[in-house]
C-alpha cells in the first residue's frame, strides 16, 4: 500500500496550524483610540496602559484573542505622544516660572526698594531710569488700583491672574484682550513681549515684558534682562517705565534719546565760592 506523502506535512514541513482567534481584544481596540486622541492630555498615558495590558493578556489567551498588532501601535504611538506631551508640559512650567520671577520687580517697586527692583532691568534700562522714577512707577500703579499683593507664583496662579485680566480688558470695552499686548507690538515689534498679571489691590493688572535682546544672560535678579515694562492703569491706558520715542505714550522715565534729569539724591551740593578778593587800591 502506497503511503501518502502529504500525509505528515504538518508536522514535518509547516508544524501544527494556530487557530484562528475568537475574537480581537477590547483593550487593544481602546488602547489605539486613545493613543489617536492626542489633543486631550493624559489619554496618551492611557491609551499605553491599556496597551501594556492587552499583550500580557493577548499573550496569556493562546491564541484565543488576536489586536497584538493593534495593541504593539498603541503602545509606540502613546509613547510618543506621552513624551511630546511631557516635554511640552516641562516648557511652559519653566517659561511661567521665569514670568512669575519677573512679578518680583512690581513688589520691590511698591516696596520703595529701587536697588533689588533694578536687578531685573537690562543695561539699556537701568541706565534710562532714576531710583525714584523706579519708585514712582510703582506708585502710579498703587493710586489706580491699591497696594500691591502679590504676583504669580505657580503655573496655575499665573494663568489663573491672566485670565482674570483679559476679563478686566473685556468689561473695559477691549475684546482683543489687554491693550498692553498690542501697544507691545505695535512700538517694540523687534523685541519679545512676554503678557503678565499682577495683582493690585485685589485686581490683576495686565502687564508687558519686554526682553532686552542685546543682553545676554541673567540679571543679578536671576531673570532674563528687562528693555521695558508697561503696565495697564485703570483708565485702559498703558503706563510705561521708560517712555517710549513714539508720540502719544506715556512714562516715567524720558525716552532713551533724552537724558534722564538727575536724581536729587545722587547729586552733590555745589562748593561754595568765595567772595571775590577786595583791591587794595580801590578807595
Amino acid at each position: 500500500m502506497t503511503e501518502n506523502p502529504y500525509a505528515s506535512i504538518g508536522e514535518q514541513g509547516y508544524g501544527v496550524m494556530q487557530p484562528e482567534p475568537d475574537r480581537t481584544s477590547i483593550l487593544a481596540i481602546c488602547s489605539l483610540v486613545c493613543s489617536l486622541i492626542c489633543c486631550i492630555p493624559g489619554l496618551s498615558v492611557l491609551g499605553l496602559v491599556l496597551g501594556i495590558v492587552a499583550l500580557i493578556g493577548i499573550g496569556a489567551s493562546q491564541g484565543r484573542i488576536g489586536g497584538k498588532g493593534l495593541a504593539i501601535a498603541g503602545v509606540i504611538i502613546s509613547l510618543l505622544i506621552s513624551i511630546a506631551w511631557g516635554g511640552l508640559i516641562f516648557t511652559v512650567a519653566q517659561g511661567t516660572r521665569v514670568v512669575s520671577q519677573l512679578g518680583g520687580f512690581f513688589e520691590a517697586a511698591a516696596n520703595d526698594d529701587a536697588q533689588t527692583a533694578r536687578g531685573y532691568l537690562g543695561q539699556n534700562a537701568s541706565g534710562a531710569v532714576t531710583d525714584i522714577q523706579i519708585i514712582e512707577f510703582g506708585d502710579r500703579i498703587e493710586a489706580d488700583y491699591g497696594a500691591f499683593v502679590s504676583y504669580p507664583q505657580g503655573v496655575f496662579d499665573f494663568f489663573g491672574q491672566i485670565g482674570e485680566s483679559f476679563e478686566n480688558a473685556a468689561s473695559q470695552g477691549s475684546q482683543q484682550g489687554p491693550p498692553t499686548i498690542a501697544e507691545a507690538q505695535r512700538l517694540y515689534a523687534s523685541y519679545p513681549a512676554i503678557p503678565g498679571a499682577v495683582d493690585f489691590g485685589g485686581t490683576s493688572v495686565a502687564v508687558v515684558y519686554l526682553l532686552d535682546v542685546q543682553n545676554q544672560g541673567p540679571t543679578p535678579a536671576g531673570s532674563p534682562p528687562l528693555y521695558n515694562i508697561g503696565a495697564q492703569l485703570a483708565d485702559g491706558t498703558v503706563l510705561w517705565l521708560v517712555t517710549p520715542p513714539q508720540p502719544g505714550t506715556q512714562g516715567i522715565a524720558p525716552p532713551p534719546s533724552q537724558s534722564p534729569p538727575p536724581d536729587p539724591a545722587e547729586e552733590e551740593p555745589a562748593a561754595a565760592q568765595d567772595p571775590p578778593a577786595e583791591d587794595p587800591d580801590t578807595p
